[in-house]
């Protein structure tokens, strides 16, 4: 009676089934899933011609420029700083350590007071050059040669203010030697004087 009573159960489902309305059923979500994956593949390949323009664009700007520069070569793209970091702390450290020696003398406060002093022109002195070489020595191969020659007017401006400044130094620690009581008034009459006039082989270094 049990088997009896499931059997006829089943089959009342399944007379409820109806084939016709279960396969609308099933074609509607395959027609909805197919929409959706074709919006959804639309936009993708929207976004693939957006960055195809881009990628175009670029690739068009740069023969440009290599053609406005008369560049052949491949660009070459510095991926990291570190080494520039690293030369550029060495000569900070080497530039440091002897002009430190030669203030030395100088500073009432010795090596310490050396060292102090030395840090302070090593920095200008790196700064300058950094930026000379960062900053306006790319530029002295332009083709537009305005860019070109004023990049090289600066380039020899900035080696000049760099001479010029370390000759100061130099008359300033002489001065601080012959005459530490004024011995920046005394650095500035003699460079005024005569700019290449120093007398003290370390002063001159």
């Amino acid at each position: 009676m049990s088997l009896n009573k499931s059997l006829s159960l089943i089959t009342n489902e399944i007379s409820k089934i109806d084939l016709e309305t279960e396969k609308a059923q099933i074609e509607s979500a395959v027609e909805e899933l197919r929409a959706n994956l074709s919006n959804d593949q639309e936009e993708i390949i929207q976004d693939l011609k957006k960055l195809k323009e881009t990628a175009e664009n670029r690739e068009s700007d740069l023969e440009r420029f290599k053609k406005d520069n008369g560049l052949s070569r491949e660009p070459r793209y510095k991926t990291s700083y570190i080494g520039t970091v690293a030369v550029i702390m060495v000569f900070l450290v080497i530039e440091t350590t002897l002009n430190s020696t030669l203030l030395a003398k100088a500073s009432d406060l010795g090596l310490v007071g050396g060292m102090a002093q030395a840090v302070i022109i090593s920095l200008i002195n790196i700064i300058i050059g950094f930026s000379l070489g960062f900053l306006v020595y790319p530029r002295t191969n332009q083709k537009d040669n305005r860019i070109s020659i004023l990049s090289k007017i600066l380039l020899v401006f900035g080696f000049a203010v760099i001479l010029i400044f370390n000759l100061l130094i130099g008359h300033y620690r002489e001065a601080l030697v012959l005459n530490p009581d004024s011995s920046t008034f005394q650095a500035i009459t003699n460079f005024t004087s005569g700019i290449f006039d120093l007398s003290d082989i370390e002063s001159i270094f």
